[in-house]
């Protein structure tokens, strides 16, 4: 995949180009059907396929004290839209002069002379341009004028919900990891180093690897959580615990702790992925170590299933 860590200054070389624009954070399940009627026109027309995202929420410019949590970090986002079907993908960096630009203008100078764009897809929410005025209206109409087709994705929907960024990120601070995951099309998962921690699981007879996760991703509820661990191309069943461990009086930050099951070894300073299934309890404070010892050991029971 062909990535351009920016808008290209020139135009891009070969033909046309199939568009879907979005932020795509999480690469949702309503993500991935715009970006399947992206791939499939540039099957039909003989086009490539690309991807207009950006470099981060534009929330982090216009409303920096209103940044929502991120589920993807940019790296992870780059996978999954590679892995949908994109043969390139424009990362746009968020700047004042990107969002000041006239959303006309945008259309004609970035999509159609700098892009080729044939065919463009986009969310029916999706807004871009100086004040947040373009819309998938206005580019109906500019693709009625200027010979380019549109396609605006509508809500997608899993049983009873709607997927997008926002309700997905509500369940995960809900706890509700289990129908997250049914909109992502696949279980809510962060990565990151093992570090050094309190050594309290060790001292309980339940080693944990704590693992310190990305700045502004989105964290379940504070738990313990069913979940996968994957370290060296291994996955392991795991119980994760999100939170202060109360029983031991901490009021330190949130930590993310999984105990993998059937793993013997260290896993200090490796990178390890960690993906939440099901939350099995909320976080609470016990009145002993051995309540807690013997909670701990009904955690893994049922982890084991």
């Amino acid at each position: 995949m062909q990535i351009y860590d920016d808008i290209p200054s020139s135009p891009l070389p070969g033909g046309g180009r199939s568009v879907g624009i979005g932020v795509f954070d999480g690469v949702h399940v309503g993500h991935r059907e715009l970006i399947r009627r992206v791939v499939d026109a540039a099957q039909q027309r003989e086009l490539t396929p690309l991807l207009f995202t950006f470099d981060r929420h534009p929330a982090e410019l216009l409303k920096p004290d209103a940044v929502p949590p991120y589920l993807t970090t940019l790296e992870e986002k780059l996978a999954l839209l590679e892995e949908a079907g994109a043969q390139e993908v424009v990362v746009a960096k968020v700047t004042p002069a990107l969002l000041a630009t006239p959303a006309a203008e945008f259309v004609r100078n970035v999509l159609i002379a700098k892009l080729h764009a044939a065919f463009v897809s986009a969310g029916w929410s999706f807004r871009f341009g100086h004040a947040r005025r373009g819309t998938p209206q206005l580019l109906r109409q500019m693709g009625a004028q200027m010979g380019f087709d549109v396609a605006v994705v509508q809500p997608v929907a899993v049983g009873r919900e709607v997927a997008s960024s926002t309700r997905i990120r509500e369940l995960i601070a809900e706890g509700d990891v289990a129908l997250a995951a049914r909109l992502l099309g696949r279980p809510y998962g962060i990565s990151g180093p093992v570090v050094k921690g309190r050594g309290v699981g060790r001292q309980l007879g339940v080693p944990t690897a704590n693992v310190q996760y990305p700045p502004k991703r989105v964290l379940p509820a504070r738990g313990v959580y069913l979940t996968t661990v994957t370290t060296d191309g291994a996955v392991y069943r795991a119980v994760t615990n999100v939170g202060v461990r109360p029983t031991f009086g901490s009021t330190h930050a949130v930590t993310v702790e999984a105990h993998l099951l059937g793993f013997e070894g260290d896993l200090y300073d490796r990178t390890v992925r960690v993906e939440f299934l099901d939350r099995i309890r909320e976080e609470r404070r016990f009145g002993s170590v051995e309540e807690l010892k013997h909670q701990l050991t009904l955690d893994i029971a049922r982890a084991r299933g």
